[in-house]
């Protein structure tokens, strides 16, 4: 995309971006089917099982994949020069 005359700035936006769109959505799907499945656990009243715990969860998952996503994104567009690999000498 360097190529292309986009800076490396705007790479890392868009990589950043289409990460988090995936990370969500597969965490957010994943939950979803995780309540339906623990929701009588939930409701009853003699269950051990705590929102809570599930939230932290899920809130620790977020910011670990956030962290692997900016980090990954960061360290692939700072090892090299993408457009100098793509000229003729």
């Amino acid at each position: 995309m360097q190529a292309l005359g986009f800076s490396a700035n705007s790479i890392f936006k868009i990589l950043v971006k289409e990460y988090l769109i995936l990370l969500f959505a597969g965490v957010l799907i994943g939950f979803t089917t995780a309540l339906i499945a623990s929701l009588p656990a939930f409701l009853s009243a003699n269950s051990d099982a705590s929102f809570s715990t599930v939230a932290l969860l899920v809130s620790l998952i977020l910011l670990n994949g956030f962290l692997w996503i900016v980090g990954l994104s960061w360290y692939s567009l700072q090892k090299k020069n993408l457009v100098s690999g793509l000229r003729v000498a």
